[in-house]
Order: C-alpha cells, then sequence, then structure tokens
C-alpha cells in the first residue's frame, strides 16, 4: 500500500510491513487472532464508525479499536498496529507504558 500513496510515514511504512509479516507466516497469523480473541470482549464485531466507514473490529482491550479489526480472509491489525509504534523509541515507550502485553507480543514475534 505504500506505492499507492503520494506521502507516507516511517509508522505507516512499519504498519505495510506488519502485515507482509503476518501474511508471510501461517503461524504469526494464528498467533494475532489468538492474541486479539485473548483481548476481546465480545465474539461480535462492532462497527469502528464513520472514519472507518463498513469496517468493523472485535471490542476489546486494545491501545487502539482498530487493533481488533476483523478482515473476511481472517487477517489482523495486531502486529500492524503494533510495529507502528516502533518507528521511534518514543513510540516503543508509549506502547509498552499503555499497553505492555501488546508491546511484549510484538518483541515476541520480532525475536522469532
Amino acid at each position: 500500500n505504500i506505492g499507492s500513496r503520494k506521502y507516507w510515514s516511517k509508522a505507516d511504512l512499519f504498519h505495510e510491513m506488519g502485515h507482509f509479516y503476518e501474511f508471510s507466516d501461517p503461524r504469526i497469523a494464528q498467533a494475532a487472532q489468538d492474541w486479539r480473541a485473548s483481548r476481546a470482549t465480545s465474539e461480535i464485531p462492532v462497527s469502528l464508525g464513520r472514519l472507518y466507514a463498513g469496517e468493523k473490529a472485535l471490542p476489546g482491550n486494545y491501545i487502539h479499536p482498530y487493533v481488533g479489526k476483523v478482515y473476511p480472509y481472517g487477517g489482523t491489525e495486531v502486529v500492524s498496529m503494533g510495529l507502528e509504534f516502533f518507528e521511534s523509541p518514543k513510540g516503543m515507550l508509549d506502547l509498552y507504558q499503555q499497553d505492555r502485553g501488546h508491546f511484549e507480543f510484538i518483541v515476541g514475534l520480532l525475536n522469532h
């Protein structure tokens, strides 16, 4: 998706790399789905609102509601949204302080 954008940030690049990382290994995809499910407060997806028209997510204890997004093909936003924070030391610290479990999940994947 980076190539189709006129402007992008390092966080955008990391986000899209996260999709590639998850898509490239079925074990990572399954781990991301399991992690999202472990944080979900409902099994019924809800609308993400006007900003994300037509998109749905499992509500849950995530750093951002978009982390719970449900794709028809089974993909998630868990890795992508987590990796966005790794674009800077401050971002990494923010994720660590706001959602240590998500931070540790991403570090575990990177050490995989």
